[in-house]
């Protein structure tokens, strides 16, 4: 019995070091990001599949938009260096009749592409807000998105996109023209999706030009040095309307210098590192 003072003192120590080694209860443990992992997948909207490629990560997703003709492809050398970055979820897709996604052309619309994105999105359990990246006419789906959806988008990044200062009517029948230029049928032969858009391009910039962008929306607008219309008027109203939008409050312009249309292949860091830091400032404790 003259032992149990100690047996007592040693027990309430080891009371003490489990506590000061296990951790609070209210401190959840930091696991670490699962391994960089590239996952294809079809979603089935009933009347056509949309291919996806995706990052699996923690955090808010990042929502890559291509450009007018692209598949989800363009993205691809980014990826990594993002995941490398931010462990963010990353989202990247074929557009309705390209690459590997179906097209139903008997309800195909601007207005379809945006619920079946949304329908999608939910159905890979991606529910809550974005960060948005887009190039070119995927500035028009963007802005698109945060009409329909202001909830889905936390931010964006446009680079070098189509926005509606620039796309007039009369600027947007000067590139019906120039496609047309090209024959139909070699329009035809290019895939479904570029049909459409040849077919549907007014309808695109009129429902741009009547959307409303969330006002004080955290956008990053990275201007190329050199646009898709590289000389003459056009060329000046394309960089006027990237730096009017870039200069709007919550707005960031950067001029991406000596660069054409295709920035993120030209200047993929000043890219990733555009991306990274609205990210990172849309994720910071407010």
């Amino acid at each position: 019995m003259q032992h149990l003072p100690y047996l007592f003192l040693a027990w309430c120590l080891s009371l003490f070091l489990l506590s000061c080694s296990a951790p609070s209860p209210s401190t959840p443990a930091v696991t670490a990001p699962p391994p960089f992992q590239l996952v294809d997948t079809l979603v089935d909207l009933d009347t056509h599949p949309l291919h996806f490629s995706l990052v699996p990560g923690r955090g808010m997703p990042i929502l890559f938009e291509s450009g007018g003709g692209s598949y989800a492809s363009v993205w691809r050398d980014l990826l990594a260096p993002l995941y490398d970055s931010l462990a963010a979820p990353l989202i990247t897709y074929d557009r309705a009749g390209f690459g590997q996604s179906g097209i139903d052309t008997n309800t195909i619309s601007i207005d379809r592409e945006i619920e079946d994105l949304d329908r999608a999105l939910r159905r890979l359990s991606y529910d809550g807000a974005l960060l948005v990246v887009n190039h070119s006419l995927g500035g028009v789906y963007t802005h698109l998105l945060a009409d329909r959806h202001p909830e889905r988008l936390d931010g964006a990044v446009f680079i070098d996109a189509s926005i509606p200062c620039y796309e007039t009517e009369a600027r947007t029948q000067r590139t019906i023209d120039y496609m047309a230029s090209f024959g139909i049928e070699n329009i035809k032969a290019q895939s479904p999706g570029f049909l459409y858009i040849f077919q549907n391009y007014r309808d695109f910039n009129r429902q741009l030009r009547a959307a409303t962008y969330p006002a004080g929306t955290a956008t990053t607008v990275i201007g190329a040095d050199r646009p898709p219309t590289s000389t003459g008027p056009d060329s000046l109203s394309w960089k006027a309307c990237q730096m009017a939008f870039g200069q709007q409050p919550g707005h960031r312009f950067v001029l991406a210098e000596n660069s054409g249309h295709q920035v993120f292949r030209e200047q993929p860091q000043l890219v990733i590192d555009e991306i990274v830091r609205l990210y990172r400032q849309l994720e910071a404790p407010k």
